[in-house]
């Protein structure tokens, strides 16, 4: 047995090691024949079990400046760590308050019932969200402490990082992050540097970091500067692992632009880019060289309210020149009737899996014309909009989703769909049983009787989103058996649909039989907090992700839990 000596230089040791990479915990018990798998927390123990103290003191020695420089980071989070007793239920949003780290909110997607900070030292997490919430960002120091504290994890796989403040340093430490920890999805918002309103500095050490970047799969920038800074398309340019590129309102310059259409020529990866809110007159003229040239983007979204026609028109000549692109998104501001016709003639003569193409109050005769070109085509996936008048979904209802043999995904959110219509557009869905993933959202249907429920009642719907409408009793009143009897369903939204309590526990009622349902949606909804928890309770024990309610309920739910 240890002395009392020994058994304090076993913990400081076990501290010690904690600060190696997991390839240098595996080569220690390579050296000694011993098995190199399973987690960090296995390797350590493996190590302390099997050698002797003296010969670990020996090889801490050998690495005493990177674990001195792990210790330093360690020691910035102990006040933390300190604050927070252990095996205790923590909210999703928890903050970490020191002199250094300045109430920095982190969205942890771990578990509820462990600290943060020791969950990512002992690599417990593959993904985190990090996130500011209110008017500053996350100061430089505050974000360069946790990038070093990530650093360590080796787990971490997936990173969001919102409202923050980046430097050169930040931008080092992030892209060897990248490399080292082999992250695969990274997104970056409102990540600006304090200093420079048109330069982030960042961006050269982190673009020059994707050149070697072999990991990172997603990427996603938004609401940052990068006008006329070129090192993110040098570096995207020669990327060779990034698939899904994604900007979304950054300020541009034309140098950029011009720079932007090189990656599209010549990077031969990414297959999704999207653009939400980056076009102008110059850009779209640049994506219209790049694109039309380019052969392995498959999916293109386009978000842009102020194209013009003629900004329609070259984004047209995109699609009928480029035919590797089979996914496409098309959100703006409504164009004249040639122009979407124009469209519509070259859209439907391709073979797209999935189309959503959205502009403000479509005609009926506009709704027609893309109704008679599509009622036969082979599309998987639609979404159209937004706010349909009633002929015009009526005649989508009666002559495309009555005819088309291949769509299995139905998007009709933000269209006005009178109650008629809903029960017909229900009748012919249960008629074919082919569309298994629909989505009401923001329809405007009120107080309607039980046809959506039928849906689930027929056993073939697997998602389900109903959310933003004003249901009323009479609707959910069928919900528990419905949810009782179903075994499709995996995925139900009611958000926002004024569910009360009597309504919730109907559903509550079914959910305890559910063996299917894998995700639910029931946020911003009257619901008291005594509820909650049978849902809470219900939904783990069934292993469903769920969405709660406003910040100050959960908190309320907290206190119960």
């Amino acid at each position: 047995m240890a002395s009392g000596v020994d058994q304090q230089r076993i913990e400081k040791q076990i501290e010690q090691l904690s600060h190696l990479t997991v390839v240098k915990l595996k080569n220690i018990l390579k050296k000694y024949s011993l098995k190199t798998s399973g987690l960090k927390g296995s390797l350590i123990s493996r190590i302390i079990d099997n050698v002797s103290i003296d010969d670990i003191a020996t090889i801490l020695q050998s690495d005493d400046h990177e674990i001195s420089s792990a210790d330093s980071t360690s020691k910035t989070i102990s006040k933390t760590t300190s604050k927070t007793t252990p095996h205790t239920i923590l909210p999703k949003r928890w903050t970490l308050d020191d002199k250094q780290i300045e109430k920095l909110w982190i969205d942890e997607q771990y578990a509820e019932y462990r600290d943060i900070i020791k969950a990512i030292l002992e690599n417990k997490i593959d993904s985190i969200n990090i996130v500011r919430y209110g008017r500053y960002p996350i100061p430089v120091n505050t974000f360069n402490t946790l990038i070093k504290l990530l650093y360590i994890n080796t787990s971490i796989k997936h990173i969001r990082i919102s409202n923050s403040t980046l430097s050169n340093e930040s931008g080092a430490i992030l892209g060897n992050m990248l490399i080292h920890n082999q992250i695969k999805t990274l997104t970056l918002t409102h990540c600006n540097h304090t200093n420079a309103s048109y330069l982030n500095p960042w961006l050269e050490p982190f673009g020059d970091s994707l050149l070697n970047n072999m990991s990172l799969e997603y990427l996603e920038m938004g609401h940052c500067s990068l006008v006329d800074n070129l090192y993110l398309c040098n570096g995207l340019e020669r990327n060779t692992s990034i698939k899904t590129l994604k900007y979304r309102t950054n300020d541009i310059g034309n140098s950029f632009e011009k720079r932007f259409n090189k990656v599209l020529l010549h990077n031969n990866t990414i297959t999704s880019l999207m653009l939400i809110d980056n076009l102008n007159k110059n850009s779209v003229v640049h994506l219209v060289d790049g694109c039309v040239a380019n052969k392995t983007i498959r999916k293109l979204y386009i978000e842009n309210y102020k194209l013009s026609n003629d900004d329609v028109n070259r984004l047209t000549y995109i699609f009928n020149l480029n035919h590797t692109i089979d996914n496409i998104t098309l959100i703006y501001g409504g164009s004249e009737i040639s122009t979407w016709r124009s469209l519509v003639d070259v859209l439907s003569k391709k073979h797209l899996r999935h189309l959503a193409i959205r502009f403000p109050t479509p005609s009926d005769a506009d709704i027609v014309y893309f109704t008679d070109h599509f009622k036969n085509s082979n599309l998987e996936s639609l979404q159209i909009g937004w706010v349909i008048s009633s002929n015009g979904i009526k005649y989508l209802t009666n002559v495309l989703l009555d005819n088309n043999e291949y769509i299995r995904r139905l998007n009709l959110s933000d269209n006005y769909i009178s109650n008629d219509n809903i029960e017909n557009i229900c009748r012919v869905l249960i008629k074919h049983k082919r569309i298994l993933n629909i989505n009401f959202n923001r329809t405007y249907m009120e107080n309607i009787e039980n046809p959506i429920f039928d849906l689930i009642r027929e056993n073939f719907v697997e998602k389900l989103n109903i959310s933003s409408n004003r249901l009323g009793e009479a609707m959910v009143a069928g919900l528990g058996d419905a949810l009782m009897n179903n075994d499709t369903l995996t995925n139900l939204n009611i958000s926002y649909t004024d569910l009360n309590n009597a309504m919730a526990m109907d559903m509550l009622r079914g959910l305890q039989y559910n063996t299917t349902l894998r995700s639910l949606g029931i946020e911003r909804n009257n619901i008291d907090p005594e509820i909650l928890k049978k849902i809470n309770d219900i939904v783990h024990k069934n292993n469903i992700n769920y969405r709660l309610l406003s910040t100050s309920l959960t908190a309320q739910l907290i206190k119960i839990l």
